[in-house]
């Protein structure tokens, strides 16, 4: 939206710059008209990109500030995650979407609200979250918490054994997680197990989001840790109260 303002109002100014330069050269004849239509146009554009940008200044002040509260809550079930089995809390990451449509009318996806993660890697991943993919998906689409050991898809799958489509063909469909071939590979060698949380519209089954927590495969663990019903607990606890920022 903001890019369009900007080059309708480019285009505004290039024409009205170009009339006055022919009517100055007596290429064409003067339209009072024409000229007020053109400032009027132009003045439009300045005003609404004017105060497009002070919504979106507003919109981003209320994202970050709505993003700080998520972190307050995602930091002590990672803190206690780590602390309960001894996990070096810098790899731990947490997620947040939220459901959106769209376009206004088109398919409901989760759209990542915040991502949480004390180090760098792994990188953000590349899938568009839709009902039925990996974890999170299932989450939504059973409005349930769902748990997943990766480390047995990992080593069937990962560490560059697909590399064409004959060699997604063989992978079965429950290995697969409802993921196309491309987010399958951006992820298959980045997690050892994810928990996924549906967050809910209280006193309501209806799920506006889904919290998640990942343990990379890199952290080496040998064992899981996001299963166990305390950690299920404190992350339920979270996500009821993070509907509140959404």
């Amino acid at each position: 939206m903001a890019l369009f303002l900007k080059l309708l109002l480019g285009v505004g100014l290039f024409v009205l710059v170009l009339f006055n330069g022919m009517v100055d050269e007596s290429v064409i004849k003067d339209d009072p008209v024409a000229r007020m239509s053109l400032l009027g146009l132009t003045g439009a554009a300045v005003l609404i990109d004017s105060v497009w940008s002070a919504v979106a200044t507003f919109i981003g002040r209320g994202r970050k500030a709505s993003q700080e509260r998520i972190r307050l809550l995602l930091l002590p079930v990672i803190r206690e995650v780590a602390r309960r089995h001894k996990v070096d809390i810098t790899l731990l990451g947490a997620s947040v979407f939220r459901v959106r449509r769209q376009f206004l009318v088109g398919k409901k996806m989760l759209e990542r609200v915040d991502r949480y993660r004390m180090s760098d890697f792994p990188q953000q991943s590349k899938v568009n979250w839709l009902p039925g993919k990996g974890a999170i998906g299932e989450a939504w689409r059973q409005v349930a918490i769902r748990h997943v050991d990766w480390r047995p898809i990992q080593a069937r799958w990962g560490d560059g054994k697909i590399e064409t489509e004959a060699d997604w063909a063989r992978v079965p469909a429950e290995d697969r997680c409802g993921l196309t071939m491309a987010e399958f590979l951006n992820i298959v060698d980045k997690y050892a197990e994810v928990l996924a949380i549906p967050i809910l519209k209280p006193g309501t089954t209806k799920c506006d989001g889904v919290l998640s927590l990942d343990v990379p495969i890199r952290a080496n663990v040998g064992r899981l840790v996001l299963s166990d019903g305390d950690t299920v607990e404190k992350a339920t606890e979270a996500a009821t109260v993070i509907h509140n920022v959404l």
